[in-house]
């Protein structure tokens, strides 16, 4: 039998189905359509990167999207409040998640890993070398193992490629050595994603004295239109310098609504508004989802 005689037989039968079943060809058109915007509709959207800072409290979470629909989440925020807030983003179906990279072991950045391990399969663990004598850093350690993907370890000058076709590119800026020895927060891997002429300089709990060090070294390279704020809007961290070298458009500060910490800092706000930057805060507008389509970025609270 050709094709177009199975098409044409196919044709007739789903004919006489619904004239004699009309309900339950209803009921199967409605499930098709269904499968059709679940799968087929991600498809054809615009080559998009979406970068979201989730809304988990005190602490960092981002994941991020590449057009291709490869993923990479980073941190984890400190508890399970990381679960609920990926099911709002991701498939439900999906039950992988290409990439993860934990900055640092504080545990308002790896908290929630363990709950990310027992729900998602995560292939690549990318991680800085210094570790912390907690249960928190203990805990993930094992689930890490448990899941036998690969550990990477974070160095400077190594990239990760999410998706070759559009050229979305992670690239790992810092430590730039072995950083045992270090405090956690001096370790934070910071990385730049580059989709077409849009970045993201993401910093983790990065202090000022690495943000000079990274100012130094990169210059410009470190120009790009979405900067996370070091330490979630410490003084410790969004150096004049630093600021200025950036030149975000839009920075964006991952803390918890009336944190004991009093994150982000008035002097912080005051040097992020002299360089003329829109500040988007989590504690006060939810999730924060930007979008590039590899010339401009956009970005938008949940709330």
């Amino acid at each position: 039998m050709t094709f177009q005689k199975v098409i044409h037989y196919a044709h007739r039968r789903i004919q006489q189905l619904f004239h004699k079943n009309p309900l339950t060809m209803l009921g199967i058109f409605v499930v098709g359509v269904s499968v059709l915007c679940v799968y087929v509709y991600p498809i054809v959207q615009p080559s998009e990167l979406r970068v979201i800072f989730l809304d988990i409290g005190q602490g960092d979470a981002i994941w991020i999207q590449a057009p291709n629909g490869r993923e990479l989440l980073i941190d984890s925020g400190p508890d399970q409040a990381v679960i609920e807030r990926l099911g709002s983003e991701k498939n439900f179906f999906d039950r992988t998640i290409d990439f993860a990279l934990a900055t640092h072991s504080d545990a308002d950045h790896i908290g929630g890993f363990p709950y990310v391990f027992d729900r998602f399969f995560i292939p690549v663990m990318i991680e800085s070398e210094i570790s912390s004598p907690t249960v928190t850093d203990r805990v993930l350690t094992e689930k890490i193992a448990a899941e036998r993907g690969y550990r990477l370890t974070a160095r400077s000058g190594e990239r990760i490629i999410l998706d070759q076709k559009n050229k979305v590119v992670v690239d790992i800026l810092f430590p730039d050595q072995n950083p045992n020895g270090w405090e956690t927060n001096e370790a934070s891997i910071v990385i730049k994603i580059s989709y077409g002429d849009t970045s993201f300089l993401l910093t983790g709990d990065s202090p000022s004295e690495v943000e000079e060090f990274l100012a130094q070294r990169y210059g410009d390279q470190l120009k790009s239109n979405v900067l996370k704020l070091g330490h979630h809007g410490s003084k410790t961290s969004s150096s004049d310098t630093f600021l200025k070298t950036v030149q975000p458009d839009i920075v964006v500060v991952s803390a918890g609504l009336g944190n004991k910490y009093g994150h982000p800092a008035p002097e912080v706000i005051e040097r992020v508004e002299s360089v003329n930057a829109q500040i988007f805060e989590t504690s006060l507008m939810g999730s924060i989802e930007c979008r590039s389509d590899g010339s401009t970025v956009s970005c938008r609270g949940e709330k």
